[in-house]
């Protein structure tokens, strides 16, 4: 059994992810501050493991992403990262509104594989192993998202989501 933890102090530029044993032996450590480079994080909100992958959500405001390492730390895959911005138009043509990418927070893998992602501002996301998207769950059926403010997501061994939300009554 492999636990992996997120160390997270942005105002120390700490950007962390660590793996351990069962014993709760270090077995590896990587992760800087930033967006560059693989691994490397602007604000790391979720994490998971899954098969022999561990899975790291970053919900940057600008580069939202989520990174895939190997059990040593090695970067395999990335997926997001779209960036945002409003540019200069002509003077008398108007602004379009500027919509951010979704930033993603809580994080967790499927028995099947999967990894879902909490989206803000809807939604879980669903990702096969290699990011490719799968789909969007927990809208009611106006599209609003049914969790309004995520806090955790888990799977157990059956395939069943759990999704802890602090906004709703």
């Amino acid at each position: 059994q492999l636990l992996p933890v997120l160390e997270r102090a942005p105002h120390f530029g700490s950007q962390r992810v660590q793996l351990h044993d069962a014993a709760g032996t270090r077995l590896a450590l990587w992760g800087l501050w930033g967006y560059r480079l693989p691994g490397r994080f602007i604000d790391p909100a979720g994490i998971a493991l899954a098969r022999d992958r561990v899975y790291v959500s970053d919900r940057s405001p600008t580069r939202p992403r989520i990174q895939a390492f190997d059990r040593t730390g090695r970067p395999v895959a990335a997926w997001g990262g779209a960036t945002w911005g409003v540019c200069s138009p002509p003077s008398d043509a108007p602004v379009p509104p500027v919509q951010p990418p979704p930033a993603y927070d809580e994080l967790a893998a499927a028995p099947d594989g999967t990894i879902h992602a909490g989206r803000y501002p809807d939604g879980i996301a669903a990702f096969g192993a290699d990011g490719q998207a799968r789909g969007i769950w927990g809208l009611d059926p106006f599209g609003r998202p049914y969790a309004l403010l995520r806090y955790g997501l888990a799977f157990d061994a059956a395939g069943r989501a759990y999704l802890g939300d602090r906004g709703q009554q």
